[in-house]
């Protein structure tokens, strides 16, 4: 869930709009990557796919992966998260908390 508020801040202090759902988040954080090759590679980031991956295969299936695994998605999606983060700053609003 910090993966998607980090993406609705950053889009939130990009566009001046907060998205109201997952396919508004989707498509913001897409015009974004198209408007600035900056933001591009958040659009392309697996670190999405690592959040989908976490949430529904760990959290809601109760599939265990092996500690170092599930270790290096967590660190994947913190650092997606940092990322947004400082994008968000770099356009002059506060940091995602």
């Amino acid at each position: 869930m910090h993966t998607k508020r980090a993406t609705d801040s950053l889009i939130l202090a990009r566009q001046g709009r907060e998205p109201q759902t997952a396919n508004h988040t989707s498509s913001g954080i897409k015009a974004l990557g198209r408007e600035s090759a900056e933001l591009a590679s958040l659009q392309s980031s697996s670190s999405e796919a690592d959040h989908y991956y976490l949430h529904s295969n760990c959290f809601y299936d109760g599939n265990r992966d092996p500690e170092d695994v599930v270790s290096e998605l967590i660190r994947g999606v913190g650092g997606y998260i940092q990322d947004a983060g400082n994008r968000k700053v770099l356009s002059g609003t506060h940091p995602v908390c």
